[in-house]
């Protein structure tokens, strides 16, 4: 697999993970995870090296007051665990 494939590979699991945590904080049932767990995954090593340069932790906050931006709704509502 060349560099732009490994990318686009990184892209795709931190995507997964981004679209699962959101699912999860609109109620949605995931066998196998929990908002908590992909917290732990954002903060952790893994999503770290996936992310380069970028901090996945400050990444997925950007996302959440995007999130709440769109949808008018309590910033509070998305980040409770």
């Amino acid at each position: 697999m060349d560099d732009t494939g490994c990318m686009d590979l990184c892209a795709a699991i931190m995507r997964q993970a981004v679209d699962d945590y959101f699912a999860l904080k609109r109620g949605r049932k995931i066998p196998g995870e929990s908002v908590k767990g992909l917290l732990a995954f954002f903060r952790g090593e893994w999503a770290q090296a996936l992310c380069g340069d970028v901090d996945p932790v400050r990444l997925l906050r950007r996302l959440e007051d995007e999130y709440v931006s769109k949808n008018e709704i309590d910033r509070a509502s998305v980040l409770q665990d």
